[in-house]
């Protein structure tokens, strides 16, 4: 039986849960020149020839590409998350998730195609402003703290449409746009009210019969995911106790460094025997093993959190980054004593 895909606009299972997601059809072009970050940027194409600036992380979209999930020179669709100006202009358009055309998605209310959901967006906030011609909603982080965005507190999203004229604000509603050029343009406002929340359950409860999470809508595009495919559906990022973990192995044979590209995979084997494999900066990699020369004995750690062990046994790393280190000679007690007695 063939699993569907993550639903992309279900309702959440808190109900004054901040979000800002959206589906795109286009496709992806990186700029020439990159900075050294986990990120690809560059430009997204949508189908009526609008170009948004976008990035990707790095590592998902070799990924993506090598295991044939996308054709890089073609559109797809994809799950972004996004800002917008105070004018209301979409920009920084994060590719989170491809949305594969060959695997079904549950079907969800909103429609039972991809088509149903291009250029679709679902905001929950807060109203921070409201005028004549538009309104603007708040959207706050979810957990306190956050470990990897400490930083990271709220954001406004402007949409070029008139809200209920009786929205207040600091209330929160859920509302469903769609692009329209550059702007959003609202579709359907929800005021979360007190009654909602307290029927919630009843909310999901139906939603679970209306929309049930397994049931899958076949079509003219549904077809069977090939092996490949399925497999790599399957690999999930590794969390203990809500944190993914980290891994940190010490290597003394010298890495190969090539001399041109600015990303490299780098394998290495450790003194214990784990193999650990992960990308990282050439130009990084290379300052730390010109290290080496310079010391008499060495030693290096490659570190990094982990992704996912594959079939081998092989633990990926999401981001790796190597450490070269001198290691000096342990002076044994008797070989101390014998300096001593010398007078040295």
């Amino acid at each position: 039986m063939t699993t569907a895909q993550k639903p992309l606009f279900l309702i959440p299972e808190t109900p004054l849960l901040f979000s800002a997601v959206g589906c795109i059809w286009g496709s992806f072009h990186e700029d020439n020149q990159q900075e050294d970050s986990p990120y690809l940027r560059g430009m997204l194409k949508t189908k009526d020839n609008r170009e948004f600036r976008a990035k990707i992380r790095e590592n998902n979209w070799r990924r993506w590409v090598n295991t044939e999930q996308i054709n890089p020179s073609l559109p797809n669709y994809w799950r972004v998350y996004f800002r917008t100006t105070r004018a209301g202009i979409i920009n920084n358009i994060e590719l989170v998730r491809v949305i594969k055309q060959t695997v079904p998605l549950e079907i969800e209310p909103f429609g039972e195609s991809l088509e149903d959901y291009e250029d679709l967006f679902r905001i929950r906030g807060k109203i921070a402003e409201t005028t004549e011609k538009g309104f603007s909603i708040k959207i706050e982080r979810n957990n306190s703290p956050n470990e990897r965005r400490p930083n990271f507190k709220y954001f406004y999203l402007t949409i070029q449409s008139a809200l209920n004229s009786e929205a207040e604000l600091e209330k929160f509603w859920d509302v469903i746009c769609r692009r329209d050029g550059d702007y959003l343009k609202l579709i359907k406002g929800t005021f979360i009210t007190e009654e909602l929340i307290k029927n919630w359950d009843e909310k999901l409860e139906q939603q679970e019969k209306s929309y049930p999470s397994k049931s899958v809508k076949k079509n003219k595009q549904t077809q069977r995911p090939t092996s490949k495919q399925q497999s790599n559906q399957d690999i999930t990022t590794i969390m203990i106790n809500g944190k993914q973990p980290e891994i940190t192995v010490k290597f003394t044979e010298r890495p190969e460094v090539p001399e041109q590209g600015k990303k490299i995979e780098l394998q290495v084997t450790g003194e214990n025997g784990i193999v650990v494999k992960g990308e990282l900066n050439r130009k990084t990699l290379a300052k730390q093993v010109q290290k080496i020369d310079n010391f008499e004995d060495w030693i290096g750690a490659f570190s990094g959190p982990i992704s996912e062990i594959n079939q081998e046994g092989v633990v990926i790393l999401e981001r790796g980054s190597v450490q070269i280190f001198e290691r000096k000679k342990k002076v044994k007690p008797e070989d101390k004593e014998s300096q001593q007695s010398d007078g040295t």
